[in-house]
């Protein structure tokens, strides 16, 4: 664990493999497609799915799905795309954009990148849409013992190379271990969709730290120690896809290291300051671009394909982004947003859960 995090503080995130079973994901998976294919919704487009689907061998696949529930030794990526393959629901295309009859003249008349008949409906945001982010199903793997047990042993780790505030916890504070945010992020995106660069440490300052804008200035004392304050950030975001995703999906991307550009400070957001690209540090651009007067090279991104049971975690302050879904099936994925509960002040036990 002390190795992981030094990564962690390094590369600013940790890929890890098989965290979570994958059963337990294509539950989540399975979950987001219902309420996809709901008919006040009807985004799924799962006739046709079942019309194009191949007869399984059902032998095949009955060892696949043994695997798949089994999750250690972790299935090979044939057997989840086996699985996939003969759940329809799971692997249903994008169904098609509904139009009105002038909607489909205008089509007709102007010119379109893609076919009429291909306009697909748009994804959707289901960030803090209860019935699918609180599902059992989904807090499950959200809240479960997999990520429970990892951010404990992170945050265990880091507690005793940084206390919070210099200090251990006292009696009137929570126990130790990991608290996670109450709402849950759901990202379900059509073909043609990304994610733009952007670091979350902008919409999450308030809770970045053990000291936050209430103790920064907010109070009034002048007096205050700047020395005693915690200004590393203890808050973590945690991905997973919910499917086996390609780079031609949408797979997230992460721009190395860039977690330690300097301007990550409180107050920007949502101020006068604000620009266009309020959402990245000041220096992103020496990052993005490199120095060529001071023999300093352009930032480097990285991303890979995903398998139902991967995770990324990475500080809050890393930039990230996704590729581009080039392809006709949705391309889901959730994020949460993880605390050392020993960190979590009073102005913020309504926003986080202990675990």
């Amino acid at each position: 664990m002390e190795q992981l995090l030094a990564t962690l503080r390094r590369d600013g995130y940790l890929l890890l493999r098989s965290l979570i079973p994958p059963r337990k994901v294509l539950a989540m998976r399975q979950c987001v497609c219902e309420t996809l294919d709901a008919p006040d919704w009807a985004h799924l487009d799962t006739q046709s799915q079942r019309a194009l689907a191949e007869q399984p061998n059902e032998a095949q696949l009955a060892v696949d799905r043994a695997a798949v529930d089994a999750g250690n030794p972790p299935p090979s990526e044939a057997s989840l795309q086996r699985v996939f393959a003969a759940t329809p629901l799971l692997r249903a295309r994008i169904a098609p954009r509904a139009r009105s009859t002038r909607q489909k003249a205008q089509s007709a008349a102007t010119r379109s990148d893609e076919p009429s008949s291909e306009q697909l409906q748009p994804g959707v945001l289901l960030t803090g849409y209860r019935p699918v982010t609180h599902d059992p199903r989904v807090l499950d793997v959200l809240e479960g013992p997999e990520l429970r047990r990892l951010f404990s042993r992170l945050f265990g780790q880091l507690e005793k190379q940084h206390p919070a505030n210099g200090r251990m916890p006292s009696d009137g504070e929570w126990a130790a271990g990991p608290s996670t945010f109450n709402s849950k992020w759901c990202r379900v995106q059509s073909r043609g969709e990304s994610t733009e660069e952007h670091t979350d440490y902008y919409r999450f300052e308030h809770f970045a730290t053990s000291t936050g804008a209430s103790d920064e200035g907010g109070s009034g004392d002048a007096a205050v120690d700047d020395s005693s304050r915690s200004t590393e950030p203890n808050l973590f975001t945690c991905w997973m896809p919910l499917g086996c995703l390609g780079v031609e999906h949408g797979t997230l991307t992460v721009a190395e290291g860039s977690h330690r550009l300097s301007g990550y400070r409180a107050g920007v957001y949502g101020s006068a300051e604000c620009k266009s690209d309020n959402e990245l540090p000041p220096d992103w651009p020496h990052w993005r671009d490199g120095d060529a007067s001071a023999d300093v090279s352009a930032g480097v991104w990285r991303t890979t394909s995903f398998l139902p049971g991967d995770v990324v975690v990475f500080d809050v302050r890393l930039v990230h982004a996704s590729t581009r879904n080039e392809t006709p099936h949705y391309r889901i994925s959730m994020d949460t947003r993880w605390k050392p509960t020993s960190a979590v002040r009073d102005d913020m036990r309504e926003a986080f859960k202990p675990l």
